[in-house]
């Protein structure tokens, strides 16, 4: 998902972001896609 390796903190903000976004449904706006992405 994450071309460069990133640290660990960030994989743990991605998990939570993603959780986040199961419960919310919708909310894309939080993390800009490009940064996954990139």
């Amino acid at each position: 998902m994450v071309g460069r390796k990133a640290p660990k903190e960030f994989g743990q903000q991605v998990e939570d972001w993603i959780q986040d976004r199961r419960e919310k449904k919708g909310n894309v706006g939080t993390i800009p896609l490009t940064t996954l992405s990139d």
